[in-house]
């Protein structure tokens, strides 16, 4: 199992390095980071770099990138460099975007969800071939490439791993198909006004079958399912701490609040055992924290880390006697 914390970014770089040295210290695996063009929110590439050589087994991570901004071409310029001068410990996260008002502000052309996912589909198909640093062709309905090369050559192999993230059926699809990782959060907008997060997809059940979804799409395909973690609430009243959420997830009742994967809710022993109750039953293996629940997750994790790894590497000490 692996371990995150997505980060928007912080007030100067000391704070920033000092960020990534405790969370590496405490034992997570990634650092990722949000892109949006909003107040507070770092550039992805350059706090990627700096959280990259401030640490030296700290893996980091774009959570995810908005495809709409960036050419592919320019991403697969950016993930190789990372990559290389990292040492192989970068993580390319993709989406197809989601927030208006950004779309808005900026100009930039706010599609229809499909045509999003379809320029996003695109769009992973050239990074795949690009990142293994292949000449690439393509002639497509939103990018045309000929005969381009990206470089460096990658450092990992075959490349940097490749994550979507999102909640719709129709994304998760290219997901599960094109994907090393798949990322679900459990919301979505509503159709309504397009604006409105929906949480219904936080109901075990829906769980269920988006999960089904994705492992009848892969078809087989390895994938590693990861999920987004929305809050961390240590308590050892876990039902009244769910009654005090209710009110800001009203499409879904206190007990499927309680059930979801998307909130660790309850003492640390009680999480721990939902999360691997979570992993066993869904399958998923990745678990992402945001930064404002990091000082709630520290024990969890920790916890975690320690039970599920320690057999690991007592194993290897014994192989090498």
């Amino acid at each position: 199992m692996r371990f995150g914390v997505q980060c928007l970014g912080a007030t100067d770089g000391a704070a920033w390095r000092d960020l990534a040295h405790r969370v590496e210290g405490a034992g997570f695996d990634v650092l990722s980071v949000a892109d949006h063009f909003v107040a507070g929110c770092l550039a992805p590439f350059t706090a990627m770099a700096i959280a990259a050589e401030a640490t030296t087994r700290l893996r980091v991570a774009s959570l995810v990138l908005n495809n709409d901004f960036r050419h592919p071409v320019v991403v697969a310029g950016e993930i190789l460099a990372l990559d290389a001068l990292s040492g192989g410990r970068v993580e390319l996260g993709l989406g197809a975007g989601h927030g208006f008002p950004e779309y808005e502000s900026s100009g930039i052309a706010f599609d229809d969800a499909s045509v999003r996912i379809d320029r996003l589909r695109e769009s992973v198909t050239i990074l795949d071939s690009l990142l293994r640093g292949e000449a690439t062709t393509f002639a497509g309905t939103h990018y045309t490439l000929d005969a381009h090369r990206a470089w460096p050559a990658s450092t990992q192999s075959p490349r940097p791993p490749i994550l979507i993230g999102g909640n719709g059926r129709q994304l998760l699809r290219v997901a599960a198909t094109h994907a090393d990782i798949v990322g679900l959060s459990g919301t979505g907008k509503t159709k309504a006004d397009g604006l409105t997060h929906d949480a219904t997809g936080f109901v075990p059940e829906a769980v269920d079958e988006r999960i089904a979804l994705v492992r009848d799409a892969a078809a087989g395909r390895p994938i590693e399912l990861h999920a987004l973690v929305q809050q961390v609430v240590v308590t050892d009243d876990p039902r009244r701490a769910a009654e005090r959420l209710a009110p800001h997830l009203p499409e879904i009742s206190v007990d499927d609040i309680l059930r979801t994967p998307y909130l660790w809710i309850g003492s640390v022993d009680s999480i721990c055992d939902n999360v691997l109750a979570a992993h066993e039953h869904w399958g998923f293996s990745y678990f992402t924290v945001f930064e404002h629940s990091l000082d709630a997750a520290l024990p969890i994790v920790e916890r975690l880390v320690s039970e599920t790894r320690a057999p690991a590497v007592a194993d290897a000490a014994e192989e090498e006697e």
